[in-house]
């Protein structure tokens, strides 16, 4: 009897036993499975195009290893050295924007053992974007290359990221990958986080609009396929895509905001008829741009719409156009001829800086000198480098902000002159004589505007019908 009752009691501790060891079995693989799941791989293309690889990401604040968050991350090998990037969001990781600065240690191991470490500086700017580099003159390259994978632990002040990094060949990025859609599919732009890895980018069919900075700074941006759906490309569209070099703006495209193509690599464009307004700066700083067609439905070409545009040598303003703004074509170096149509509005500055340009083809202005004409106006100075700046005789005006930023020593006004812009000599640093001739057709000249930070300017020589006001005590007033 006695023994019988010890082996069903034996047999019951057992099976407590046994249940105690399922449960501890099943909480492991629970949390095993919970762990798995914050590690996902990511495959992405490198940003210098040599090596891709496959990223197990796990973030976590904090030294206890409490709180983890898993995120997006980007990395980049080439000869040059080591990039990374993590996206998440401030309040998962609550750190604040003005945590910058930070040194970031970045450990390389190979079967557990460092065989590289490096310091690095991170930046976190207001929605938890951070980022760091290492160039190294290739040595993390060549470990990988050697090595065939490696293991990189970047850690900061109270986060981690742990990588896993293999040497596989370049995997492209589908549109599907890189771009983000919003109102039902309407508009598009690139993922964050995705810019400096985006090379080529196909726009389906039936999106509308090309958001604002939808693809600002997609330094690797080479090629873009937009489709005859779009009709609105916005502010900052591809602006500092320095790669880009040919873009095929579709007709159906009737708006573009400014900046949209500013400091690219384009060097042909054709706007679409039915662009009313060339938006300000739409095109500064294309260097490389040889060729533009302006349709007759443009009425405006706004202020610094070219600016910049060192390789433009001709341009044909159609008929349609009504003003040409403030800097518009400034800078274009190596600008020849322009053709205009003879009831233009043209704002100051219009030319300033094209000291190529030998002729105008339009009656709304002319060349003189080292100065394009408006309405007995000087507009525009042609090259700032040349040191004669004699003021041709007829000219009646002088536009606003004519001469700031000057660097001669001297200036003589013609009696001619009868009205001076604002600013017209703002902050000519080496000016310090003003003469201004006998019988001069100026009513008054208030000093403060016209002259405002000419800290140098020492006399001031005018005859006493010109009624001068707000002149700093340093300056000598001479009548002749």
């Amino acid at each position: 009897m006695f023994r019988m009752w010890e082996d069903k009691n034996y047999t019951k501790s057992k099976i407590v036993q046994m249940k105690k060891y399922i449960i501890l079995l099943t909480l492991l693989l629970f949390l095993f499975q919970i762990n798995a799941q914050n590690w996902k791989p990511h495959i992405l293309k490198n940003k210098w195009g040599d090596i891709a690889g496959t990223c197990y990401l796990q973030f976590q604040q904090g030294t206890d290893g409490k709180n983890s968050y898993t995120v997006n991350n980007a990395f980049g090998i080439s000869d040059k050295g080591f990039k990374f990037f993590v996206t998440t969001t401030v309040d998962s990781l609550k750190i604040h924007p003005g945590y910058y600065d930070s040194t970031v240690q970045v450990s390389f191991r190979y079967n557990g053992k460092i065989i590289k470490k490096e310091s690095a500086v991170d930046k976190v700017d207001d929605i938890g974007f951070i980022s760091a580099s290492i160039e190294d003159g290739g040595e993390i390259y060549s470990l990988l290359k050697q090595h065939g994978s490696l293991d990189i632990l970047i850690e900061g002040k109270n986060w981690y990221v742990r990588t896993k990094v293999e040497g596989i060949p370049d995997i492209d990025l589908s549109s599907e990958k890189v771009l983000q859609f919003s109102d039902n599919g309407k508009t598009v732009a690139v993922k964050k986080g995705y810019a400096s890895f985006v090379e080529t980018v196909r726009i389906p069919n039936g999106v509308t609009t090309i958001k604002e900075s939808a693809f600002e700074n997609c330094e690797n941006l080479r090629q873009v396929t937009i489709p005859n759906s779009v009709t609105t490309i916005e502010e900052k569209a591809f602006f500092l895509c320095q790669n880009l070099k040919e873009i095929v703006i579709p007709n159906a495209v009737r708006k573009i905001g400014k900046l949209a193509f500013s400091w690219t690599a384009i060097e042909a464009v054709t706007i679409p008829d039915g662009v009313a307004t060339i938006e300000e700066y739409t095109f500064q700083g294309c260097v490389s741009l040889k060729k533009v067609v302006i349709p007759n439905s443009v009425t405006t070409i706004k202020m610094g719409a070219f600016l910049r545009c060192d390789s433009l040598e001709t341009v044909t303003v159609p008929d349609s156009v009504k003003e040409i703004g403030d800097s518009a074509f400034g800078g274009c170096e190596s600008l020849k001829t322009i053709s205009i149509p003879n009831n233009v509005v043209i704002q100051p500055q219009a030319f300033s800086g094209c000291r190529s340009l030998q002729e105008i083809k339009s009656t709304a202005c002319s060349i003189k000198g080292n100065f394009v004409i408006v309405d007995n106006t000087l507009n525009s100075i042609l090259n700032y480098k040349e040191e004669n700046w004699a003021i041709p005789k007829g000219v009646t005006a002088i536009s606003d902000y004519l001469f700031s930023h000057s660097e001669f020593t001297t200036i003589t006004i013609p009696k001619d002159i009868a009205l001076i812009g604002d600013h017209a000599f703002w902050n000519c640093p080496n000016l310090e004589s003003v003469v201004i001739e006998k019988g001069s057709k100026l009513a008054s000249l208030d000093f403060s505007k016209v002259f405002s930070e000419c800290e140098n300017l020492k006399t001031i020589t005018l005859p006493k019908s010109v009624k001068l006001s707000h002149v700093p005590t340093s300056v000598r007033i001479i009548r002749n």
